[in-house]
């Protein structure tokens, strides 16, 4: 699934990148900052496959919130560049 999301966050970001007259900069560089976090995302999912069950715990931990603050990134750019 994690793969998907970011295939498609890839593809958005190919098509909206011709600069309009009515979009924030914060909004852009909220939506880059969670662009990068998908990637870790996917280092820390692909991580975590291979590694022995004693140390997938705090692994799961740093997963689990990098998801949070991928969507509070991804929350703040529908906030400032929906229209």
């Amino acid at each position: 699934m994690g793969y998907a999301i970011l295939a498609l966050a890839f593809v958005h970001a190919s098509l909206a990148m011709p600069p309009k007259a009515r979009t924030n900069p914060v909004g852009i560089l909220a939506a880059t900052g969670a662009f990068f976090l998908l990637l870790g995302e996917v280092v820390v999912g692909l991580t975590l496959r291979e590694t022995r069950p004693t140390t997938r715990r705090p692994l799961r931990r740093i997963h689990f919130w990098i998801m949070i603050v991928f969507a509070v990134a991804l929350t703040i750019h529908l906030w400032l560049n929906s229209s």
